[in-house]
């Protein structure tokens, strides 16, 4: 996909190009040359099209974006490329909760070690009261 292409994606989708490049860590003319040199770094590639909600698959299958001239984007859409995107954003979504599953074993993890702590300063405390 060119500039063009990606820049009649976000209009259609109201996405403004300057979040997507804030978003993406690139300027705009960096965005610009990156996608007409075909050059776009690939997690670049992938943080861009989380932001437009696409997968990589349909990034890079400019036959569906031909009907964006009609601002008719997902007339041309077969069954395969929804599949496609369905399976991307479960894969994406499964990615997320297996972070937020980690993160929670992370935090009860402290929360143990700093109820451990705890007791140890209390029983150090009750031992040094007595003396």
């Amino acid at each position: 996909m060119n500039y063009t292409e990606f820049r009649e994606l976000c209009k259609a989708k109201n996405i403004k190009i300057s979040d997507v490049c804030e978003y993406v860590g690139m300027t705009r003319p960096g965005l610009v040359k990156s996608l007409d040199n075909e050059t776009i770094e690939l997690r670049k590639l992938k943080l861009l099209c989380d932001y437009v909600r696409i997968s990589p698959a349909q990034f890079f299958d400019t036959g569906i974006f031909g009907s964006l001239q009609n601002n008719s984007v997902f007339e041309s859409h077969k069954i395969e490329e929804y599949e496609k995107e369905i399976e991307y954003l479960k894969n994406t979504l499964k990615d997320k909760e297996e972070i937020i599953n980690l993160m929670r074993e992370k935090d009860s993890g402290y929360r143990i070690a700093s109820e451990r702590k705890t007791k140890y300063e209390l029983s150090k405390k009750k031992e040094y009261e007595r003396k």
